[in-house]
């Protein structure tokens, strides 16, 4: 992940889901100053904990999807695909039509990746 990450300009926020290794991996590449942000669809934070070390001044939020009120769940989500649309909010992706399944299946056997890859309907 480092070498792939050395090819894209520095983030400035990171996101983490998982917490424990995945989280101290997402800290360890953000880069003095940046911002992680733990995310979650419940209110239980049951991510496992991890150290950020405290020379790079991370600031930690977090986020969870219960805690967005149900009137504003399609809104917030609506508004997160516009920025990706728009590239102001960019995801570490690799994209592929979706009739080239056999590619996603191939690569889905291959183990852990870089990138997450997503089939286009269209």
């Amino acid at each position: 992940m480092k070498e792939l990450m050395k090819t894209l300009p520095p983030a400035k926020i990171g996101y983490d889901g998982v917490g424990g290794a995945s989280g101290a991996a997402v800290a360890g590449l953000l880069p003095t100053g940046g911002t992680l942000v733990s995310y979650g669809c419940d209110d239980s934070h049951s991510g496992k904990e991890f150290l950020i070390p405290s020379e790079k001044k991370i600031s930690v939020k977090q986020f969870s999807l219960a805690s967005v009120p149900m009137s504003q769940r399609a809104a917030t989500i609506s508004e997160l695909a516009s920025m990706v649309k728009s590239e102001k909010l960019k995801l570490l992706l690799e994209r592929a039509s979706f009739d080239q399944y056999r590619l996603a299946l191939r690569k889905a056997y291959e183990g852990p990746r870089d990138r997450t890859l997503v089939m286009k309907m269209a």
